[in-house]
């Protein structure tokens, strides 16, 4: 098997020129054997040269531009900073009310996990945050 790659198109294209009058000049000579030795060669360079033309094709009409979900995933981090605040403030509030000392782990262990698991990491951070990491 004979790989080959579109940088080689060119060339490809200028041996099967060279090709064609090699075919013509045997057939014209009565030289059968070195006609059918280029006929060979020329259905070799046809077959290269249109599987290269086909990758390229196929490349340039299988690659869709992806859709930009910027927005979905900016939209997620403000719920799940949201989701984590709630439960922080409810807790700080609880310590105040009771005279608890506010440290973080003390509200990380009083707000609890939220529902989705992701802890109090998100504190601190505002949603213009998760656009700059």
């Amino acid at each position: 098997m004979f790989l080959t790659g579109p940088q080689l198109l060119p060339k490809q294209r200028e041996h099967r020129g060279r090709t064609l009058p090699l075919i013509d000049g045997a057939e014209a000579a009565g030289h059968t054997r070195g006609a059918q030795m280029n006929k060979q060669v020329l259905t070799n360079l046809d077959r290269m040269i249109g599987e290269i033309e086909a990758r390229s094709r196929s490349m340039q009409t299988e690659q869709p531009m992806r859709a930009d979900n910027s927005q979905h995933v900016v939209t997620a981090a403000r719920r799940r900073a949201e989701h984590t605040r709630r439960p922080a403030l409810a807790a700080l509030r609880r310590m105040d009310t009771t005279g608890m000392p506010a440290t973080f782990d003390a509200v990380a262990r009083e707000s609890g996990p939220p529902s989705g698991g992701t802890g109090l990491s998100g504190l601190g951070r505002s949603p213009s945050d998760h656009r700059q990491r």
